[in-house]
């Protein structure tokens, strides 16, 4: 464990964690899209991504004052997170540079805006750093104002936007 910023810790995740990173995906997605309801394409993700290549981080609160509307399970050993980041490596289709790149973050709404999210990647800018790399690369919501404004303070520029066309009901 390592102290992420005072009163919380980073924990490594295990490539065993599947069905939380599942839930956590869903939870996310479903914070994000209210109006949909079938997230199971999240598990072909996981499936096809998630390795010891890709590593998981949790948060965790260390003390109770840190705590907030949280449910502890009281057999748990084990703190239960608070936010979450996984990441892993994608190349650059113009460079063909091999990058850091952010799969997926999230921090309970109770618990942002108190430098969670600023913390998590300001330890994955270290640690890409010490790995060679030059830049990291993630993907954020246009609707998602919070991510957006918390990515450009750290630096973030748009590289690409992602355009797409409806094309009406599926034909069969």
């Amino acid at each position: 464990m390592t102290e992420l910023l005072p009163g919380y810790e980073l924990q490594v995740g295990s490539s065993l964690e599947r069905s939380r990173l599942f839930r956590w995906l869903t939870r996310t997605y479903q914070e994000l899209f209210p109006h949909l309801r079938d997230f199971s394409h999240l598990d072909h993700q996981i499936n096809q991504h998630f390795s010891r290549e890709t590593p998981l981080w949790w948060v965790t609160a260390k003390n109770a004052e840190n705590l907030e509307n949280q449910a502890v399970l009281p057999s748990a050993s084990v703190p239960l997170p608070i936010a979450g980041l996984w990441w892993g490596w994608a190349v650059d289709q113009a460079s063909g540079q091999r990058l850091p790149h952010v799969f997926w973050m999230y921090v309970l709404p109770d618990y942002r805006r108190r430098g969670i999210g600023r913390s998590l990647l300001k330890h994955l800018e270290m640690e890409a750093q010490s790995m060679g790399a030059t830049e990291i690369s993630l993907q954020v919501y246009g609707h998602n104002a919070g991510a957006i404004a918390l990515y450009q303070s750290l630096g973030y520029e748009s590289k690409a936007i992602l355009m797409r066309k409806s094309l009406g009901e599926k034909c069969l």
